[in-house]
């Protein structure tokens, strides 16, 4: 897999035409996200608008202004469609970006959001409570205090995997209630990216450097088949998101914020990396699919 060369198919200003037309600043993206129901790239801004390209022409294929603030997580669907999330609302919208759910919070504290098999949805927050939501009915189903905030979230079988804004990364269990199984002090701030693939885990994150929040230049793997382990820790300048390759299990995507991405094997401990610059170099966050090895960054 590594020997294998990347290159750019095709780029987009993914900003809304008719937005830029009526005289609203371009807005940067946040994320991107493949749909798992057609050939689309979906993508987020900061103002809250989210747009669909074909993939990988990367024509337009629709656009709508989903949220009134910054689009903080965003999710692909089963069957298409994308459910997406700020700090004060919730979305739901089909591959035609016709609007499906609606939904406002009023604490406004959203962080990010994962998918969950019982009610369709968990939703992280700044405060110490996981929401679940009910993607039928488009309510809130239940809360779970768990003592601390959480900034990022993934789903692996059972495991619900949490990076907290303190720096911790918790594994917990939708068997016991989201109970915390196993705690990892990751880094000093809070926790940027994580993923998780069979039995590894990593994470990045932030710490503080002559005062000021800056991300860690580590990559941290775990292995988490018996409790949980540190394995290495792989050197990068700012790693910002993180994504195993969905087909081989070792093989990951890291990404800075200023357009550099590595492509590297967590079991050597990163010796062997693969380098690439994207431009503009400013980057939301990368998503891999593996049906064409096509990356959205």
């Amino acid at each position: 897999m590594l020997g294998e060369e990347y290159y750019e198919l095709s780029s987009v200003n993914i900003f809304p035409p008719k937005a830029q037309a009526s005289g609203r600043v371009v807005e940067p993206a946040t994320l991107a996200t493949f749909d798992l129901g057609e050939e689309l790239v979906w993508t987020a801004t900061e103002g809250g608008w989210l747009s669909a390209f074909l993939s990988p022409s990367m024509e337009r294929y629709c656009c709508v202004r989903a949220h009134n603030q910054r689009v903080v997580d965003m999710r692909p669907l089963a069957g298409g469609g994308v459910l997406s999330a700020s700090s004060d609302s919730v979305r739901v919208h089909g591959t035609g970006g016709l609007s499906l759910l609606s939904f406002s919070d009023e604490s406004g504290d959203i962080t990010c959001c994962e998918l969950e098999q019982q009610f369709g949805a968990i939703l992280g927050r700044a405060s110490t409570k996981l929401t679940y939501f009910d993607l039928h009915r488009g309510v809130v189903a239940g809360f779970v205090d768990v003592g601390c905030s959480t900034s990022v979230m993934k789903s692996r079988g059972p495991l619900l995997v949490c990076g907290t804004q303190n720096g911790d990364v918790i594994l917990r269990d939708h068997r016991t209630g989201l109970r915390a199984e196993h705690t990892l002090p990751a880094c000093a701030g809070p926790v940027a990216s994580l993923d998780v693939h069979s039995d590894l885990l990593v994470s990045c994150g932030w710490s503080e450097r002559q005062g000021q929040m800056m991300y860690d230049n580590l990559v941290k793997v775990y292995d988490i088949r018996v409790g949980a382990r540190a394995l290495t820790h792989i050197p990068f300048q700012g790693p910002a998101s993180l994504q195993f390759h969905p087909k081989f299990s070792s093989t990951l995507l890291v990404m800075s914020n200023s357009g550099v991405f590595i492509l590297t094997d967590v079991q050597d401990g990163g010796l062997h990396a693969q380098t690439y610059t994207v431009t503009p170099s400013t980057m939301p966050g990368v998503e891999l699919r593996m049906q064409a090895a096509v990356e959205a960054l």
